[in-house]
């Protein structure tokens, strides 16, 4: 069994609308990035939501697919890494849970399953395009471990990359999609 999160608790201030809403090719980039999670072989997925847009994100996530989780982050303003906790927290058993952001709609489903088949011993697992980090990332037990029980140390998801005591693997991919997010209505000019 396989868990992932959708991080879709920001305020989108910069987009001026919900992120999460946004549509590219026919769909939702919430509902594209759900359908290409389930794709890769995720098995149970969880949206977090939470600030302004929350009501509206929360409908769109609960029209999906009536197992779609939904978690609400009630302090969006601390920044992704809130949602990421929460998620962690959602899903204790998991081995390992993936994260994605919602503004990074260009995911396929192959990206997914080379995420999920390698190697379960990583503490942390994300996809490499040209020497850069993207996304999803898979977060394993020990990884949660210390960002949950250390908020004060680990105050981003980024800061768990320099620790040494995980064991951090680079997927190789080249899809540049995983790299590329969507933050601003110029980005959007992009999406064509």
């Amino acid at each position: 069994m396989s868990s992932a999160i959708i991080l879709a608790a920001g305020s989108s201030e910069r987009m001026g609308r919900p992120k999460a809403l946004i549509e590219w090719r026919g769909e939702t980039f919430l509902a594209r990035i759900a359908r290409v999670l389930r794709e890769g072989g995720v098995t149970s997925i969880a949206v977090v939501v939470g600030g302004a847009h929350r009501p509206e994100v929360e409908a769109a996530a609960r029209a999906l697919d009536p197992s779609v989780t939904i978690l609400e982050n009630h302090a969006p303003e601390e920044g992704p890494v809130e949602s990421v906790r929460i998620g962690l927290a959602s899903f204790p058993d998991a081995p390992f849970l993936l994260c994605q952001p919602v503004d990074i709609p260009g995911i396929e489903a192959d990206d997914v399953a080379a995420i999920l088949e390698a190697e379960a011993e990583a503490d942390l697992v994300v996809p490499s395009v040209e020497f850069r980090r993207g996304h999803p990332l898979r977060i394993g037990t020990r990884a949660r471990s210390l960002l949950l029980g250390d908020p004060a140390r680990y105050p981003t998801v980024r800061r768990l990359f320099g620790e040494p005591s995980l064991r951090l693997l680079h997927v190789e991919r080249t899809n540049r999609g995983l790299l590329r997010d969507f933050d601003t209505p110029e980005d959007l000019d992009q999406l064509a």
